[in-house]
């Protein structure tokens, strides 16, 4: 079906190790930015009402929404994947959204494909 060579071997993901590394990464990130925004503006000023949530939770979904997205292009654009072939969805005992494909791909195009997201919601709204 694809030209690709069968692997020569399969790397597992320790998920529950992985999602803690990144909560920490993601609380010392936020920080950061606190402590150069504080810089920036010279002062600390904080805060909280209802609009704040919801706009918080509302962009929290959109940019969960957009960061699978941008898997998935990322599979078409740099592994030639048909749109047909690739899976999003959310699993909820999990608590996670995913975007997936069962087509090879090469170590490169998966690498372009999994970073895709990391510049799009993550640095460029930094």
């Amino acid at each position: 079906m694809n030209d690709l060579p069968e692997p020569d071997k399969v790397i597992e993901i320790d998920l529950p190790a992985v999602a803690k590394r990144s909560l920490i990464l993601t609380i010392l990130s936020g920080l950061l930015l606190l402590i150069l925004k504080v810089v920036i503006e010279k002062a600390f000023t904080f805060t909280f009402s209802l609009w704040t949530v919801v706009f918080f939770i509302v962009g929290y979904v959109v940019l969960i929404i957009l960061h699978e997205f941008f898997h998935l292009l990322g599979f078409r654009i740099f592994g030639g994947v048909p749109w047909k072939r690739m899976v999003v969805g959310v699993n909820l005992k999990m608590g996670v959204a995913y975007a997936t494909t069962d087509q090879l791909m090469t170590n490169r195009a998966i690498r372009k494909a999994l970073l895709l997201p990391f510049w799009t919601t993550g640095i460029v709204p930094a």
